[in-house]
């Protein structure tokens, strides 16, 4: 994960992403994951749920339903984080 951060901070500083596309890109990166910061990730993502794009928060939202329905999306405690994600409007 660290790799990553510093990778997408790199990106931020020099103007070549968005917020938004950071917000995607982590997104993908926790989704599946098994561990305390997929918590810390929908807590801050559900912040920033009404800065996204109706497209954006679409997608997100398809990708955790699939994950779920393959039993990709982690255990059941990220499972039940995820949910609060299916929940917003």
């Amino acid at each position: 994960m660290c790799l990553m951060a510093v990778a997408l901070c790199i990106a931020r500083k020099e103007k070549k992403m968005t917020d938004e596309e950071i917000l995607f890109f982590c997104f993908r990166y926790f989704l599946g994951r098994k561990t305390i910061y997929v918590s810390i990730f929908v807590e801050e993502l559900l912040k920033r749920w009404e800065t996204l794009s109706l497209r954006n928060q679409g997608m997100i939202k398809r990708e955790i339903k699939q994950a779920i329905k393959y039993n990709r999306a982690g255990m059941s405690c990220d499972v039940q984080e995820w949910e609060k994600i299916l929940k917003e409007k």
